[in-house]
């Protein structure tokens, strides 16, 4: 059975080249440039605090990290042992605004018709029954939802719909 390592290729690299550059971030005006030697370094040493804390080979690592040179070297390091890299990626992108608005809107359209339709019951059953007990602690509950709604949610409303038009 032949078994090829990720890091295999970066090796070869080493021994063939070490002073040359293997990686290069730009950022702006800032530029970082790693040779083949310092990359395999620095992924040995991440590697090493990896293990060091317990990561073996087939177990998966998050990793929480922008898009730059020290994922690429993260990634590496997970390899290097063996273990699953799962980058979680939580850039906000431009959709997002709108994906927020989406969600916060469907959210409110939910609880506004439910709340009708708990309003609507609860008139019902007061025109058959006093309104006494549980009926009292119902309405009230109700009425509370109804300025939680005009406090919190008309605010809202004016920031998403009428703030973001001027």
């Amino acid at each position: 059975m032949c078994l090829m390592y990720l890091t295999q290729g970066l090796h070869r690299s080493l021994q063939r080249h070490p002073a040359k550059v293997a990686l290069r971030h730009v950022a702006g005006d800032t530029q970082r440039e790693y040779t083949f030697e310092r990359l395999l370094s620095d992924i040995a040493r991440h590697a090493a605090a990896l293990q060091a804390l317990g990561v073996r080979a087939g177990d998966r690592v998050a990793l929480l990290s922008p898009n730059n040179d020290a994922l690429i070297v993260q990634l590496f390091a997970c390899w290097w042992l063996g273990a699953v890299a799962c980058p979680l990626n939580v850039r906000w992108s431009d959709g997002a605004y709108g994906s927020v608005v989406w969600m916060l809107m469907g959210l409110h359209t939910f609880n506004l018709v439910t709340d009708v339709i708990d309003t609507m019951v609860l008139a019902a059953v007061m025109y058959k029954t006093p309104l006494e007990g549980k009926r009292y602690v119902d309405v009230a509950e109700n009425s509370g939802y109804w300025v939680f709604i005009v406090v919190t949610w008309v605010p809202i409303y004016a920031v998403v719909y009428w703030g973001a038009r001027f």
